[in-house]
């Protein structure tokens, strides 16, 4: 897949637990979307993932809803065991997860804030 370069850390918070998850060959699209709204003009950082199909075998969990996205990997022996932790990774949360494994470039997109 096109752009397919970058490295990314899914976090699932289990509970009291954190569990982490490399994809390495994602595509990271960082956009910035602005609305005009009764308040004025709103802008928000939006971040677009692109996971290619051959990334997803071996059981590894699909994002979800409410799970966090970083660039990069967590440096060797690294552990997150409360909020500060995953913090200092400026995570983004994941706001939708879309199915694209039908079409010609089969991947799972994820969009995150």
């Amino acid at each position: 897949m096109l752009a397919c370069n970058e490295c990314v850390t899914l976090v699932k918070c289990n509970g009291e637990t954190y569990s982490t998850y490399v994809f390495d060959g994602v595509s990271w699209y960082d956009k910035t979307q602005v609305q005009l709204q009764d308040k004025g003009l709103v802008h928000a950082n939006i971040v677009k993932i692109r996971i290619p199909a051959n990334l997803l075998a071996g059981g590894v969990p699909l994002p979800e809803a409410g799970d966090h996205v970083f660039l990069g990997r967590l440096p060797k022996g690294t552990v997150l065991e409360k909020p500060a932790d995953l913090a200092q990774h400026h995570p983004r949360e994941v706001l939708s997860v879309s199915n694209n494994l039908r079409g010609g470039l089969p991947h799972i997109g994820v969009v995150a804030k």
